[in-house]
């Protein structure tokens, strides 16, 4: 069961990650969109109990690192197409941090994602085999709201650098201990307690207090965090339409930068006269038609964006 909520606000998500890297375009509180990601991805990802640790590793692997690597591969190519003629210029794009991006920006995310889902995987691992002890619990909240806290002048330090991938970040820092907590107190359903939903507006107020006391730019992140708030566990639906636009808003946030890079050169639009509004109908339409073909694809759908080999079903 998906919930359509959820499942149109990724959608929108994907759209407004369009208009953000549409150069000349983006604006104002468009930027939500990278903090609602995070903020479901901290809460639905894969973490199925297993006793082994490297079992849930893996699957956290297979899920981001997989499809980074291979989206790595694929922008790389047509990287080096682009400058067949000039390979010297190609090179000069490269530096160290392209180990943490890949073969285009918006890679970033996927190890990003994982690096956190490790981190808090091997956590909730520990929390398992030693057992919910009453000092645990004890702790628990603190511990999540301070994280929250301390997440804002992290942020900012990491905006100080103005390196790529630290600069994108400190944009989703404070999201990625936001989601946390949603977690733990609401978990996955949104049906929990009325005490977590205190906690989890506790943290959102910490977050802000803390953000304007820092100087930092809090908005998106409150804005991303109440529409998780309000969609999780809201219209549960079979429609196809919704589930479509929920399954399509991950390979719409792949498969964009391409097409911005065929449409939008580095002087302005390819195209006479097409405006940047043009820009974003092109870019969009154009990433949903590939996205809806590489859903109807097992094995793309399962290489691309699950990060596994589709199994044949055996003859009986």
């Amino acid at each position: 069961m998906k919930f359509g909520l959820v499942e149109c606000f990724r959608f929108l998500a994907a759209l407004g990650i369009i208009v953000w890297h549409i150069p000349g375009l983006s604006a104002g509180l468009v930027t939500w969109s990278l903090p609602f990601f995070v903020v479901l991805s901290m809460i639905f990802a894969r973490t199925a109990p297993d006793p082994i640790l490297g079992a849930r590793v893996r699957r956290h692997a297979s899920h981001f690192l997989v499809p980074w690597v291979v989206w790595s591969i694929i922008y790389l190519i047509l990287r080096t197409i682009r400058h067949a003629t000039d390979l010297g210029e190609l090179l000069s794009e490269f530096s160290w941090r392209d180990i943490m991006v890949g073969g285009v920006l918006p890679l970033w995310y996927l190890p990003f994602i994982f690096l956190c889902l490790l981190a808090c995987t091997s956590v909730q691992w520990s929390l398992e085999r030693t057992g919910p002890g009453k000092l645990v619990s004890l702790c628990r909240r603190p511990l999540l709201l301070g994280l929250i806290v301390l997440s804002v002048p992290l942020a900012v330090i990491l905006q100080g650098s103005g390196s790529i991938p630290f600069l994108q970040y400190s944009t989703v820092i404070p999201a990625v201990f936001l989601g946390l907590l949603y977690r733990v107190e609401l978990g996955r359903d949104g049906k929990g307690p009325s005490t977590g939903i205190f906690w989890c507006g506790l943290g959102l107020g910490l977050l802000i207090v803390t953000s304007i006391l820092a100087d930092w730019r809090w908005e998106p992140t409150a804005f991303a965090f109440v529409l998780v708030g309000i969609s999780v566990g809201r219209w549960p639906t079979q429609s196809r339409l919704p589930i479509f636009l929920g399954a399509a808003s991950w390979p719409i946030y792949l498969v964009h930068p391409m097409f911005i890079g065929l449409l939008y050169g580095s002087e302005g639009p390819r195209l006479d006269g097409m405006n940047l509004i043009t820009v974003f109908v092109l870019v969009a339409f154009c990433s949903i038609v590939v996205s809806a073909l590489i859903l109807q694809w097992p094995l793309a759908r399962g290489l691309l964006l699950e990060g596994k080999m589709p199994q044949r079903k055996r003859a009986t």
